[in-house]
């Protein structure tokens, strides 16, 4: 399924802000309930055991499954919903609980009401006595607070047209970032010196968004506010020694530090949406002209990167370092724009205070038989020692709609066109499968999981499916057993300074990155997502293919190293579009060759490419990119033709001891893919488009078609089913039955 082309994904998330979740984790099973005392939390961590993160309680590894339950519903709802799910919950060895607490000021405007927050916490502890909480706050500045009034309007989003989200504080905001820090360190305080200190496992925190984008973005644009261009200009004078110096760079001789403005959108730009009508769609911003662009979206994530940085350390200062924080940041795969904030993921990891990131499950490819992928270079995270948890919200066929609060109903019922990710699953069995898929995901790529009741309507509350997730708890516990990190044969690298050069805001992100990374995780192949900077630095492992997707703006230095590490390794790379395109000095075809060994030119016209050679039979890209690249370089292979004028658009070349494959277009299919891993010797399970997650010691398949399926099995592994049944065996082949939607699970052993 291909996104939204109206941006719909995006305005979503902005429909999403603020009402997703938090989480819970497995202690102890529940036959030891009873006879066991309840012990508490007296210190959690992330430990880096073996390569491979682990939350640690007490010292003790848990296994990071977990549920959040949505309190902001009726009490009469939270009855009839919430009891039996964290009794089910409970009986499954689940005893840690997300929920979103608010904090509202007393009467006084000063104080903080924590009355109605502890009720909330003691429903869960009445029904199961083991109950311990991650908790997700808002400590934001609000209208209720006493020296609200004396808040300056200067502290106030607003858009280009001088319309604004209200009363919506700005993230740059002085103010904000003062009254933040303070109301987190009062809540944390507070919980942590009350009898509820050894419930507490962590905090969750955001804002004034808890998704760390800037609230009707895709809508409008940035944050116009006086306190962002104080910012701003602030930031640009750390950048930039000189008025004469900032002037240069962006091809204004008048410019100065003291008047910079951000830089206002052309006609047309806003809302964000596919520009693929058929015009060339410009990719990159014009620089020196529009310069100001980059350096805005620059600032803005290294902006965003410091806030979750300063409130990590706030939550570890205000708990004495016993208890974790955790932040939604990084979602490079998933939302658009060169200004949304999350493009600094390099800096949050390399924080020791931060413990756990998240997101929720791609809204984009969540239904049955498709991949479900994660919007973050997931593996960076677990190889840099931090925990990444997915949220899993899935529309089961049990959330009763009519119990749902009247924000979640209106996304089922008109005037509000639902969106294919919104669809209920039809019965139990599509349910599971889906839940398992996400799960398998997670197992592999050492990530933790949340099962989100987000609309508090029973999304959960079939007995089977926490039957289901007990018994597939089991696979995760071997590997916490044992840890050993994830060791794919494919890295996705994801270049995050790249983002900021980019000017299409929808079609180029949606195509290189989103799109990318579905058709990769349909490709058969196992696949690990990475950040650029760890590739160079050595996190990235040792892999037999690297996949380029976005690595258009490098410095020299850059170049030289990954080239470096490929000639040493002998691998494969495959480069998309611009690879290398943009230097210190503006754009240069030159660059490209100097990265890929391939010779690449610039040569506009109408794309859309049809596959040739190893390729052939498929159509490479959809969409009519400028600038568009060809080979002309008579030693390589071609792959790919444009169907225009027969240029070549792609090709591939041994390079000294690297081979190249350079992919002129962007949308490439997962077959493709899968034909390009296969050459590079990469081990396809299944080659049908079916979805895969294995670390060698399990295998999960998940397909959105029926029928007898061929399983690829590598040399010297054996393969046992633990659910599905194999009908025959050939060689290195297993052929298993799927029925639509089917998910099963596979032992490897060596």
């Amino acid at each position: 399924m291909a996104y939204g082309e109206d941006g719909s994904l995006m305005m979503r998330y902005l429909m999403l802000a603020g009402v997703l979740v938090t989480a819970m984790v497995e202690l102890t099973p529940v036959a030891q309930v009873a006879a066991k005392p309840f012990v508490g939390i007296s210190q959690a961590r992330i430990d880096n055991q073996g390569g491979m993160p682990r939350m640690l309680i007490n010292e003790q590894p848990v296994l990071p499954i977990i549920f959040w339950f949505n309190i902001e519903t009726s009490t009469n709802y939270l009855k009839l919903h919430q009891d039996p799910q964290v009794k089910l919950a409970a009986q499954a060895g689940i005893h840690i609980y997300g929920l979103l607490l608010h904090f509202p000021r007393a009467a006084d405007g000063i104080n903080i009401d924590f009355t109605a927050a502890e009720k909330y916490l003691d429903t869960f502890i009445q029904v199961d006595p083991q109950a311990v909480f991650f908790l997700r706050a808002f400590p934001s500045p609000t209208a209720a607070w006493k020296d609200w009034k004396a808040v300056s309007p200067d502290e106030m989003m607003v858009f280009a047209d001088g319309t604004s989200v209200a009363p919506h504080i700005s993230i740059a905001s002085d103010y904000f970032a003062r009254s933040f820090r303070k109301e987190t360190t009062r809540i944390v305080s507070h919980f942590e010196s009350s009898r509820y200190a050894n419930r507490m496992l962590g905090y969750h925190l955001g804002g004034p968004e808890f998704e760390m984008f800037p609230p009707g973005y895709t809508e409008k644009g940035p944050d116009y506010s006086l306190a962002s261009q104080r910012l701003f200009r602030k930031w640009l004078a750390e950048k930039y020694p000189t008025d004469e110096a900032l002037g240069k760079a962006w091809g204004d001789p008048k410019a100065t530090l003291a008047q910079a403005e951000i830089p206002r959108p052309e006609k047309g730009r806003f809302p964000m949406r596919s520009m693929g009508d058929g015009s060339p769609i410009k990719v990159f911003y014009n620089i020196p002209g529009e310069q100001a662009w980059v350096d805005y979206s620059d600032y803005y994530s290294d902006l965003v990167a410091s806030r979750v940085i300063d409130w990590a350390r706030t939550v570890k200062q205000a708990s004495g370092g016993r208890k974790l924080n955790m932040f939604c940041q990084g979602y490079i795969f998933e939302i658009g724009g060169s200004f949304s904030g999350h493009f600094a993921l390099d800096k949050v990891l390399s924080c020791p205070e931060v413990d756990v990131l998240m997101s929720p499950v791609s809204y984009a490819v969540r239904q049955l038989g498709e991949p479900a992928g994660f919007m973050s270079p997931v593996d960076s995270i677990s190889a840099r020692g931090k925990l990444w948890l997915s949220e899993d919200d899935t529309r089961t066929a049990f959330i009763e709609l009519k119990d749902a609060p009247a924000w979640y109903r209106a996304w089922f019922e008109p005037p509000i066109r639902p969106q294919p990710y919104d669809k209920l699953a039809r019965d139990l069995h599509d349910t599971q499968a889906m839940l398992e898929r996400n799960l398998g995901m997670t197992f592999a790529h050492r990530a933790g999981i949340w099962w989100c009741d987000l609309p508090g309507a029973g999304a959960f509350q079939h007995a089977d499916l926490w039957r289901m997730l007990e018994e597939r708890k089991k696979i995760y516990q071997k590997i916490y057993d044992r840890p050993k990190p994830y060791r794919p044969e494919v890295a996705v690298i994801v270049d995050e300074r790249s983002r900021f050069s980019v000017h299409s805001d929808w079609d180029m992100f949606s195509r290189s990155l989103g799109m990318l990374r579905n058709q990769c995780d349909l490709s058969g192949a196992a696949v690990g997502y990475y950040l650029l900077e760890d590739l160079i630095s050595g996190v990235v492992p040792r892999c037999k293919v690297y996949l380029f997707p976005n690595a258009f703006q490098l410095s020299d230095a850059q170049i030289t190293a990954i080239r470096g590490r490929l000639e040493r390794e002998g691998a494969t790379a495959i480069w998309n579009y611009a690879a290398g395109y943009l230097g210190p000095k503006g754009p240069d075809p030159v660059r490209m060759e100097a990265l890929t060994g391939i010779k690449i030119a610039v040569n506009d016209g109408p794309a859309t490419s049809k596959g040739v050679g190893l390729l052939a039979g498929g159509n490479l890209g959809s969409l009519n990119f400028k600038p568009r690249f060809v080979v002309n370089d008579l030693a390589a292979e071609p792959l790919g033709r444009y169907r225009s004028d027969d240029a070549v658009s792609s090709a591939r070349k041994q390079v000294g001891k690297m081979r190249s494959i350079y992919l002129g277009e962007v949308g490439v299919s997962a077959a493709a893919l899968g034909r390009l891993f296969k050459s590079a010797g990469v081990h396809l399970w299944t080659e049908d488009g079916s979805v895969i997650a294995t670390d060698g010691r399990f295998l999960m398949i998940h397909t959105g078609q029926a029928g007898l399926k061929p399983i690829g099995v590598p040399k010297g592994v054996k393969i046992t089913p633990i659910t599905g049944k194999i009908e025959r065996r050939e060689d290195h082949t297993i052929y298993v039955h799927f029925e639509k939607g089917d998910t099963f699970w596979f032992s490897l052993t060596r």
